[in-house]
Protein backbone atom coordinates (compact mmCIF):
# COMPACT_ATOMS: atom_id res chain seq x y z
CA UNK A 1 0.00 0.00 0.00
CA UNK A 2 2.79 2.45 0.83
CA UNK A 3 4.32 1.85 -2.58
CA UNK A 4 1.08 2.76 -4.32
CA UNK A 5 0.66 5.90 -2.23
CA UNK A 6 4.27 6.90 -2.83
CA UNK A 7 3.88 6.38 -6.57
CA UNK A 8 0.59 8.30 -6.65
CA UNK A 9 2.18 11.19 -4.75
CA UNK A 10 4.96 11.32 -7.32
CA UNK A 11 2.48 11.49 -10.17
CA UNK A 12 0.31 14.09 -8.48
CA UNK A 13 3.21 16.32 -7.47
CA UNK A 14 5.20 15.81 -10.66
CA UNK A 15 8.29 15.41 -8.46
CA UNK A 16 10.77 12.64 -7.93
CA UNK A 17 9.82 10.30 -5.07
CA UNK A 18 12.75 11.62 -3.05
CA UNK A 19 11.35 15.14 -2.93
CA UNK A 20 8.24 16.68 -1.45
CA UNK A 21 6.44 19.26 -3.52
CA UNK A 22 5.52 22.59 -2.00
CA UNK A 23 2.26 24.11 -3.19
CA UNK A 24 1.81 27.82 -3.76
CA UNK A 25 -1.67 29.28 -4.10
CA UNK A 26 -1.83 32.88 -5.20
CA UNK A 27 -4.69 35.18 -4.55
CA UNK A 28 -6.31 36.75 -7.57
CA UNK A 29 -4.22 39.34 -9.35
CA UNK A 30 -5.77 42.24 -11.20
CA UNK A 31 -4.40 44.85 -13.57
CA UNK A 32 -2.91 47.45 -11.24
CA UNK A 33 0.58 48.92 -11.25
CA UNK A 34 2.96 49.40 -8.32
CA UNK A 35 0.94 52.44 -7.19
CA UNK A 36 -2.38 50.59 -7.29
CA UNK A 37 -3.58 52.36 -10.44
CA UNK A 38 -5.62 50.54 -13.05
CA UNK A 39 -3.63 49.49 -16.13
CA UNK A 40 -5.39 49.08 -19.48
CA UNK A 41 -8.85 50.47 -18.75
CA UNK A 42 -11.25 48.86 -21.21
CA UNK A 43 -8.43 46.83 -22.85
CA UNK A 44 -8.73 43.12 -22.10
CA UNK A 45 -5.30 42.23 -23.54
CA UNK A 46 -3.53 44.96 -21.54
CA UNK A 47 -5.35 43.99 -18.35
CA UNK A 48 -4.55 40.30 -18.85
CA UNK A 49 -0.88 41.12 -19.40
CA UNK A 50 -0.69 43.26 -16.25
CA UNK A 51 -2.53 40.66 -14.17
CA UNK A 52 -0.04 38.04 -15.38
CA UNK A 53 2.90 40.31 -14.50
CA UNK A 54 1.44 40.73 -11.02
CA UNK A 55 0.96 36.97 -10.81
CA UNK A 56 4.69 36.61 -11.55
CA UNK A 57 5.52 38.93 -8.65
CA UNK A 58 3.37 36.84 -6.31
CA UNK A 59 5.05 33.65 -7.51
CA UNK A 60 8.51 35.18 -7.13
CA UNK A 61 7.73 36.18 -3.54
CA UNK A 62 6.95 32.51 -2.86
CA UNK A 63 10.10 31.25 -4.60
CA UNK A 64 8.24 30.00 -7.69
CA UNK A 65 8.09 30.95 -11.37
CA UNK A 66 5.59 30.72 -14.22
CA UNK A 67 7.17 27.35 -15.07
CA UNK A 68 5.94 26.01 -11.72
CA UNK A 69 2.28 26.81 -12.42
CA UNK A 70 0.05 23.77 -12.52
CA UNK A 71 -3.28 25.55 -13.06
CA UNK A 72 -4.58 29.05 -13.57
CA UNK A 73 -8.07 30.36 -13.04
CA UNK A 74 -9.07 33.50 -14.87
CA UNK A 75 -12.27 35.41 -14.20
CA UNK A 76 -13.43 37.73 -16.98
CA UNK A 77 -16.18 40.33 -16.88
CA UNK A 78 -18.86 39.90 -19.57
CA UNK A 79 -17.07 36.93 -21.09
CA UNK A 80 -17.91 35.88 -24.63
CA UNK A 81 -16.28 32.95 -26.47
CA UNK A 82 -14.54 35.29 -28.94
CA UNK A 83 -12.58 36.84 -26.01
CA UNK A 84 -10.77 33.58 -25.31
CA UNK A 85 -8.26 34.28 -28.08
CA UNK A 86 -7.49 37.74 -26.68
CA UNK A 87 -6.79 36.26 -23.24
CA UNK A 88 -4.82 33.29 -24.56
CA UNK A 89 -2.65 35.51 -26.77
CA UNK A 90 -1.94 37.89 -23.89
CA UNK A 91 -0.84 34.97 -21.68
CA UNK A 92 1.39 33.28 -24.30
CA UNK A 93 4.58 35.29 -23.57
CA UNK A 94 4.52 34.08 -19.97
CA UNK A 95 4.80 30.37 -20.86
CA UNK A 96 8.12 28.84 -21.94
CA UNK A 97 6.30 25.91 -23.54
CA UNK A 98 2.81 24.54 -23.28
CA UNK A 99 0.58 26.53 -20.93
CA UNK A 100 -0.72 24.87 -17.77
CA UNK A 101 -4.26 23.69 -17.32
CA UNK A 102 -6.60 26.63 -16.97
CA UNK A 103 -10.15 27.59 -16.21
CA UNK A 104 -11.78 30.64 -17.77
CA UNK A 105 -14.88 31.85 -15.98
CA UNK A 106 -17.20 34.65 -17.00
CA UNK A 107 -18.51 36.87 -14.21
CA UNK A 108 -20.86 39.84 -13.97
CA UNK A 109 -18.31 42.14 -12.31
CA UNK A 110 -14.92 42.43 -10.66
CA UNK A 111 -14.42 45.64 -8.77
CA UNK A 112 -12.26 47.36 -6.23
CA UNK A 113 -13.41 50.57 -4.60
CA UNK A 114 -10.90 53.43 -4.77
CA UNK A 115 -10.12 55.88 -1.96
CA UNK A 116 -13.13 58.04 -2.86
CA UNK A 117 -15.53 55.11 -2.72
CA UNK A 118 -15.89 54.99 -6.52
CA UNK A 119 -15.71 51.60 -8.17
CA UNK A 120 -12.90 50.75 -10.57
CA UNK A 121 -13.90 48.14 -13.13
CA UNK A 122 -11.50 45.29 -13.81
CA UNK A 123 -11.95 43.03 -16.79
CA UNK A 124 -9.69 40.19 -15.69
CA UNK A 125 -8.62 38.49 -12.46
CA UNK A 126 -5.95 35.75 -12.54
CA UNK A 127 -4.97 33.28 -9.83
CA UNK A 128 -2.68 30.25 -9.91
CA UNK A 129 -1.68 27.05 -8.19
CA UNK A 130 2.00 26.25 -8.51
CA UNK A 131 4.14 23.41 -7.28
CA UNK A 132 7.82 23.54 -6.51
CA UNK A 133 9.93 20.43 -5.88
Amino acid sequence: MNFLLKGAESIINGCDDNFVARSVYTSGQVSVDEEGKLVGAGDLAAQTTQAMKNLGLALEAAGATYADIVKTTTFVVDYRPDLRTVITDAKKPFWAGEPPTSALIGVAALALPDARGKTTQFLVHAAAWARRC
